[in-house]
């Protein structure tokens, strides 16, 4: 049994090696789903050359993100996106990077991605105070951070690191003027990075940028371009922290627990086995083997609950890394369509601005579109001219009625300033009828988005209503994406005020366009809110109302507004068994193994116990007894020590196996001997008295000689 218990624990000790050394690694790679995301909330400060002065900080919208897009071996491709853009959707800055990444230790791989690049993806795991290099996808320039403190963010202990450094974006910023024909860009940066030091997770980042011109051929700096400002937004940091939570118990569980766990089962049985190293302890010693199967038992099972919860925190990180790739890929199908709905109307406000618009071209121009095929939800697509007072409303009403439009009128009836009648929209169906000559300018939501819609000369969606084609009484959430069409090319808002003649205008069933996008039942719940999530800003929901598991917010941009997408994983979707299954073999090992030593032991004590009553009966004097034959069969100690008390006791026996006559004479030779004894020892006191007699006659004799 030693030797047996010995093999067990060299087992367990050469399961925490693999453990460590293959299976950890493995099961902590970066994963070929691999998506992280997050929104930033910017600042931006644009410095005007012509009054020497900033304009002043407007708020800016920051889509940071990262997405494994292939693998080969331990490297990960991984695309990292920067986009950032005004509130109105006016792009100012976008970069896209490709980083070779290794899996398992999460490096930059030198000849991998689309430059050589050292240092780290987010962090390095088990993160010391040292500082390491990181590479921010705006930048491209290695950050030599620099540890600055710790902190808690949310319950979570993280580490605080910092650096000041430069990087040049004349590359990534083309659009700019002189750039880089003749100027050139650099940023002063301070850089701060929090990172959960466990996992390695990066759970926020901020930076302060300063962006100058410089003269390309001299490299001195002319005058600033931008002082910005990126920080990730609060419900983004909360999101990370929880999914940093999530990788730091991965990575204790794998990295201690669970080898820490194998390496105590083998000190155990070790620990049994040298107690039971000696022959002469098996008796002594016997009362160590009542709580061994128990050690075992519950050692087992502390095993078992580790492995089982190391499995299920696993499962869920994995579930997790998958719902977020998967949820990342809606949002994307989402912000494609929403694109392609964007495109069409810009294609469609190229049109207007090179014809003067009238029923006739319209329908035919919308004819070669084929909206409905091609963008399902879209009810139709609309030429709403800008009309100033009663008198250019008039004029409308009069061309429309001639091109064949006999009915036509504008509604809400009254004199306004300012009219945006839908004049022509296509297909002239039934619904879109009931829309024609509705004055789009006179309801505020649909206002608000054609005022930022003239000012910006960019398409801008409405929030949620109710578009006038809904029919049926049917409570649809809807959207209109308008782009304004000018006279010619105004670049400041007077001019686009002077110059505008109306807007192309596209009506949209959300519903049918989520459904278009991502299916009708994706395999996870969703919710779509106009800019924030308030229950009036719900434009979309679907799911089945299941308490959620895995939450993910993300901020889609369209036409000039945020759609907030909330994705909700239920357990159904993302439960697994194999953590059951960990938990009921580890359980079922357990017990199997209780029994065996269980078993084993118990024929011990009891071939113990049979063995002490033999040894006291010899030593009381008993010639009566015989040992077991089962304990002479043992194989262990107690077999060999059963053996050699059969062995001594046979002697015995056979010593004590004399007749009775030969006892007798033995007897009788024995007291003769003892009376001879006795006679001897009465003639030897005789003696010894007339010795003492003689003496004493020799000194008397002695006395009188010495008187004469």
């Amino acid at each position: 049994m030693q030797k047996t218990l010995i093999f067990a624990a060299a087992i367990f000790a050469a399961v925490a090696l693999a453990w460590t050394f293959a299976v950890t690694p493995e099961a902590l790679e970066i994963q070929n789903n691999f998506h992280y995301s997050a929104d930033v909330a910017s600042t931006d400060n644009f410095y005007n050359e012509e009054t020497d002065a900033y304009n002043g900080k407007v708020g800016s919208v920051t889509r940071f993100s990262y997405e494994t897009v292939s693998s080969k071996g331990d490297v990960r491709t991984i695309k990292n996106n920067f986009n950032v853009r005004k509130p109105t959707g006016e792009k100012i800055f976008s970069v896209e990077r490709l980083y070779g990444i290794d899996a398992k230790s999460g490096r930059h791989v030198a000849d991998a991605g689309d430059r050589v690049r050292n240092g780290y993806l987010f962090g390095p795991r088990h993160a010391d105070k040292s500082g390491y290099v990181y590479w921010h996808v705006n930048y491209d320039e290695p950050a030599n951070l620099i540890f600055k403190g710790e902190e808690t963010l949310n319950g979570l202990m993280v580490y605080r690191y910092e650096t000041d450094y430069r990087a040049d974006q004349t590359a990534n910023l083309g659009h700019l003027p002189g750039v880089p024909e003749s100027r050139g860009v650099n940023l002063d940066i301070n850089l701060r990075v929090w990172i959960e030091p466990t996992s390695g997770y990066l759970v926020k980042y901020e930076d302060r940028t300063i962006a100058y011109y410089y003269n390309i051929r001299t490299g001195e700096r002319i005058a600033p371009w931008n002082s910005f400002h990126n920080e990730y937004t609060q419900e983004s940091i909360a999101t990370h922290i929880a999914e940093a939570k999530i990788r730091r118990d991965r990575v204790l569980w794998y990295d201690t627990a669970i080898p820490g766990a194998f390496v105590a089962l083998a000190v155990m049985l070790l620990t049994i086995a040298f107690r039971l190293r000696g022959k002469e302890d098996v008796l002594v010693g016997a009362s160590w083997t009542t709580l061994a199967p128990f050690a075992i038992l519950v050692v087992g099972l502390i095993v078992t609950f580790i492995v089982w919860q190391s499995a299920d925190a696993a499962e869920a990180s994995r579930a997790h890394d998958s719902f977020n790739a998967f949820t990342g890929k809606l949002e994307s199908s989402i912000g494609t369509r929403m694109a392609s709905y964007e495109q069409a109307m810009i294609d469609a406000k190229a049109f207007a601005e090179g014809v003067e618009v009238d029923s006739s071209k319209w329908r035919k121009f919308a004819a070669t579109q084929d909206l409905k095929r091609r963008l399902p939800g879209i009810q139709g697509i609309g030429f709403d001219p800008y009309v100033r007072g009663a008198v250019e409303r008039n004029e409308l009403v009069a061309r429309l009625r001639s091109e064949g439009l006999s009915g036509f009128s504008v509604t809400p009836a009254g004199d306004r300033e300012t009219y945006v009648p839908v004049a022509y929209l296509e297909p002239l169906d039934e619904a879109n009828e009931k829309a024609i000559g509705y004055d789009v300018y006179s309801e505020p939501t649909r206002r608000r988005a054609l005022e930022q819609a003239l000012e910006t000369g960019q398409p801008v969606i409405t929030g949620p209503l109710t578009i006038v084609q809904d029919v049926a009484g049917v409570p649809f959430k809807d959207v209109v994406i308008f782009v304004p069409v000018y006279d010619g090319e105004p670049s400041t808002i007077e001019e686009r005020n002077n110059a505008i003649t109306g807007f192309v205008s596209g009506p949209i069933i959300v519903k049918d366009l989520i459904v278009s996008a991502i299916g009708e039942n994706p395999g996870v719940g969703i919710e779509i809110y106009d800019s924030a999530i308030r229950p009036e800003n719900l434009l979309y929901e679907s799911g089945s109302g299941t308490v959620p598991v895995f939450t993910r917010t993300a901020a889609v941009p369209v036409a000039g507004r945020d759609w907030i997408v909330v994705f909700k994983g239920s357990a159904a979707e993302t439960a697994s068994a194999i953590p059951l299954f960990i938990l009921a073999a580890g359980v079922a090992s357990s017990l199997l193994l209780f029994s065996i030593v269980y078993s084993y032991y118990n024929g011990f004590r009891a071939r113990t116990a049979a063995l002490r009553q033999t040894v006291e009966a010899l030593s009381q004097g008993k010639t009566d007894v015989t040992i077991d034959d089962k304990l002479k069969m043992s194989k262990d100690e107690i077999g060999d020590l059963a053996r050699a008390f059969d062995r001594v006791l046979i002697s015995l026996k056979l010593a004590m196996q004399m007749t009775a006559p030969e006892i007798t004479k033995e007897k009788e030779r024995l007291e003769e001997a003892v009376r001879e004894k006795e006679e001897a020892k009465k003639e030897l006191a005789i003696k010894n008295q007339q010795l003492q007699m003689t003496v004493a006659e020799l000194k008397e004799y002695a006395e009188r000689l010495k008187k004469k």
